[in-house]
């Protein structure tokens, strides 16, 4: 996730400009760390103590991660949008 996330960062700030390719790249593994992040967190493979796993459990179930996830998919959009956006729509 960091490498990835350092990825995103020098394309768009740095080199200044996003392939649809990296993107795709960048979502899918955002959506898969998650993913796994909460099967791994629910299943307490991570050997949290009772408190701390019924705290993250009760999150999980909540949806705070879908809402994360959701935030950072729409920062992503808002950036892309912000720096292509007079391009695109004229």
């Amino acid at each position: 996730m960091l490498f990835r996330s350092w990825l995103i960062y020098e394309s768009y700030f740095q080199i200044g400009a996003l392939c649809p390719w990296c993107l795709l790249v960048t979502i899918t593994t955002t959506l898969v760390f998650v993913s796994m992040l909460r099967v791994n967190l629910l299943d307490n493979n991570f050997r949290l103590s009772e408190s701390a796993y019924r705290t993250t459990s009760g999150w999980l179930r909540a949806g705070a991660d879908t809402l994360i996830v959701i935030l950072i998919v729409a920062a992503m959009a808002a950036l892309i949008f912000l720096k292509y956006g007079s391009r695109i729509f004229g």
